[in-house]
């Protein structure tokens, strides 16, 4: 059973809202739409019927000084491609997107307010991804466009690839360390009206 779109919505305001820690930023999700960039579309992640993640952008200056060294002690330099609030299964923080052209790579950090690491990722060369986790991803997706390391606050947990299948849709792979196939999430673009 499909869940209605007043109920997503329901949802997704109920998420935020439990992202909204004691900053400055206790706002609802309406505001926090209503003031992200105009570049940076909002992100949910759905599970089956569940919302079980949402980041909503913020504009500059909105982060707390903590995350703020956070992120340019992990992160220094590149073009930011994505930064904003996120309350997902990770924990409530705030995430960071940079692009390294001269190194062709991707990273992003997920920090807590108090600057704690939650989550970090890198993008690898494909060449360099381990031929069982490529293989696990090329059983159902043909085109493989790009592959990250996952680490939690600890360790390395998972890859994560990006892929295509024939019809041209776009992929999300989760696969573990030893090649064994985690989850497969489809990507898509929505519009929302707040």
């Amino acid at each position: 059973m499909r869940a209605k779109p007043s109920a997503l919505v329901s949802c997704v305001a109920i998420a935020l809202a439990a992202c909204a820690n004691s900053t400055a930023s206790r706002l609802s999700l309406a505001n926090l739409m209503r003031e992200a960039p105009n570049d940076m579309p909002l992100r949910l992640l759905l599970a089956d019927d569940t919302i079980t993640g949402v980041a909503v952008p913020l504009g500059p200056g909105t982060l707390p000084a903590a995350v703020r060294t956070t992120f340019d002690a992990i992160a220094p330099g590149g073009k930011t491609t994505f930064v904003g609030r996120e309350a997902s299964e990770r924990g409530d923080g705030f995430r960071l997107e940079k692009y390294y052209a001269d190194q062709e790579l991707t990273c992003s950090v997920l920090a807590a307010v108090d600057g704690s690491v939650l989550e970090r990722w890198h993008s690898v060369g494909l060449r360099n991804v381990p031929l069982d986790v490529m293989a696990a991803a090329l059983t159902t997706d043909p085109v493989i466009e790009m592959a990250c390391i996952v680490s939690g606050p600890a360790r390395e947990e998972h890859w994560q690839l990006l892929a295509r299948d024939r019809g041209q849709r776009t992929f999300v792979l989760t696969i573990g360390l030893r090649g064994e196939k985690v989850a497969r999430r489809r990507r898509m673009t929505a519009q929302v009206d707040s």
